[in-house]
């Protein structure tokens, strides 16, 4: 062999160490900040003028200063819900749901979607029909995460059926007595299920019980008083002939939680079609032109329907028409395996989830060799600090060696979290960041504010880890604090106002399901059951529990 050119092999060794000093030292800080540093200096518009001196200045999105109207529902020509859903399922997707059965992923097309949606909501008419006539237009949903349950919830909406969802591990005490009270006469389940709960459900209002799967009868099932359906059969109705009349104050769904003064009963947070499309316009608006969400995403529903920010975000892909995955579990293994099957581009996370997904990367960190580790946490640090200068991190050195193999644990496309943030620390924060390469949105809300009061600004990388925040009101809703003596913090408290935290705006719910004459409004405003702090940047921490301080 003959000998290497010299001066072939120093311009080898020149590029190599260039490429190493690059993805090493430049890399991380070769990208300018992604937005202007002075734009995330306030993230919220601060009104000038206090109501009282019991009061901080009322708080709102920049998207909507003092004189613009509060979003009440997104662009183009959707006057409920219904629209909404409708506009998402014209998206032609061969993967409109998808779920993991047996370790592999089955998609649902949107076409077969729009048609089963569009006969059982037909069928849902005609057992409606035939319910005595006192009862409410209303279904109790009690659905592990499948195709049919997105299918019954669209089809309530369809109908112009208030939907009830519950979780499917909830009690079959607990959900005999929210059918009782709600006095809902459908129950959509499984025939799984329906053989647990059927033994339950003593409420005379219950006329039907829709189960999904083998309907092979027990004695259990026989002795129930309401009529078993199959969800199948109830698929081969006829589509309405004409759509029935739906207003926005119209219930489009009811959140079951408990209320401060009776929390031993569940009571009915009646979303409106105005609720729901409020709140898809303010998460729509918190996100800039060029992160826009569309056909071509995949939101993965972790959580059950029942939780009210969760079905906000599943209203929001749905109506977007991107793909919707299903996995819902509060096990980090569980969703770790079925986002590496399914790829999505966004997520909702629970703060328990969130915090057991840090985990179990942390814990894969540690079996790293001591040599190893210690080049991770260089890496992991120069990228924080990359975070921390506005720079979400991009290919460098330490992303080809360790953050992609966890970014493709995910399924590798995961570009933006959201996350509550009430719970979940800074630290959990910043490691999803840093090694997903996501931007990560802290949110928060209540079923009172149909589940979303709150939103980080997207590209605020750096300050919900320097300091702790749940982010800005969002476009559709305003926030401000009033004095809480009963806690010993007031509006006037220096360095920042503190008190309790209260919201108004079109996504604000104001009744209670089967009682009308409940409210929790005092001038338009909403009292929610946690105290806040306004933080210098326009964004506001929960500080602490108005139920723990009584």
């Amino acid at each position: 062999m003959p000998p290497a050119d010299p001066v072939a092999v120093a311009l080898a060794a020149a590029a190599a160490v260039a490429a190493v000093v690059y993805f090493y030292y430049y890399s991380p800080r070769a990208t300018q900040p992604d937005i202007h540093p002075l734009q995330l200096a306030q993230q919220a518009a601060v009104g000038s003028v206090r109501e009282s001196p019991s009061e901080s200045p009322v708080l709102r999105s920049k998207s909507t200063p003092d004189g613009a109207r509060l979003l009440a529902a997104p662009p183009g020509d959707l006057r409920d819900l219904r629209c909404a859903l409708r506009a998402g399922r014209r998206a032609r997707r061969p993967n409109a749901v998808q779920t993991v059965v047996d370790g592999r992923v089955h998609a649902t097309s949107s076409e077969e979607i729009h048609a089963r949606v569009r006969a059982f909501s037909g069928g849902l008419l005609r057992l409606l029909g035939a319910a005595p006539a006192p009862a409410p237009r209303a279904a109790v949903l009690v659905l592990p995460a499948s195709v049919e349950a997105v299918v019954a919830y669209q089809a309530c909406v369809e109908a112009g059926v208030a939907a009830i969802p519950l979780a499917a591990a909830e009690s079959p005490a607990a959900v005999a007595r929210i059918v009782a009270r709600s006095g809902a006469p459908l129950l959509i389940t499984t025939a799984a299920l329906a053989a647990t709960l059927a033994p339950s459900m003593a409420a005379p209002s219950l006329t039907h019980i829709i189960a999904a799967g083998d309907l092979a009868t027990t004695d259990a099932m026989a002795a129930c008083s309401a009529a078993i359906v199959s969800f199948a059969a109830l698929e081969q109705e006829a589509a309405p002939d004409a759509d029935p009349v739906i207003v926005p104050a119209d219930p489009a769904y009811v959140i079951y939680t408990t209320l401060d003064d009776d929390p031993k009963e569940p009571a009915g947070v009646v979303i409106t079609h105005a609720n729901a499309l409020a709140a898809l316009a303010g998460l729509a608006a918190a996100l800039p032109a060029t992160q826009a969400l569309s056909a071509r995403d995949t939101f993965l529903s972790v959580a059950p329907m029942a939780a009210a920010a969760n079905l906000s975000f599943v209203n929001l892909a749905l109506t977007l028409g991107c793909s919707l995955g299903l996995a819902e579990t509060d096990d980090a293994e569980v969703f770790a395996a079925h986002a590496f099957l399914i790829r999505p581009t966004f997520t909702y996370l629970s703060s328990p989830v969130a915090r057991d997904l840090v985990q179990l990367f942390k814990s894969s960190v540690q079996q790293y060799p001591r040599l190893e580790r210690a080049m991770f946490d260089v890496g992991y640090h120069r990228a924080a600090d990359s975070l921390m200068r506005g720079v979400l991190p991009k290919a460098n050195l330490w992303d080809l060696m360790y953050f992609r193999h966890y970014r493709n644990a995910l399924g590798g496309g995961l570009r933006l979290v959201y996350i509550d943030a009430r719970a979940t620390p800074s630290a959990d924060i910043e490691w999803l960041r840093v090694l997903h390469g996501a931007a990560v949105i802290p949110t928060f809300g209540t079923p009172w504010t149909t589940g979303v009061a709150t939103a980080g600004q997207f590209y605020d990388y750096a300050t919900a880890i320097a300091a702790h925040h749940v982010g800005a009101p969002l476009a559709c809703n305003e926030i401000k604090l009033v004095d809480a003596p009963e806690a010993g913090l007031f509006a006037e408290d220096q360095p920042n106002p503190r008190g309790a935290i209260s919201v108004r705006g079109p996504n604000v719910a104001t009744r209670l399901w089967n009682d009308p004459g409940h409210t929790r409004l005092e001038d338009d405003w909403l009292l929610l059951p946690c105290y806040g702090e306004i933080l210098p940047i326009g964004t506001i921490d929960i500080i602490g529990d108005r139920k723990a301080a009584r």
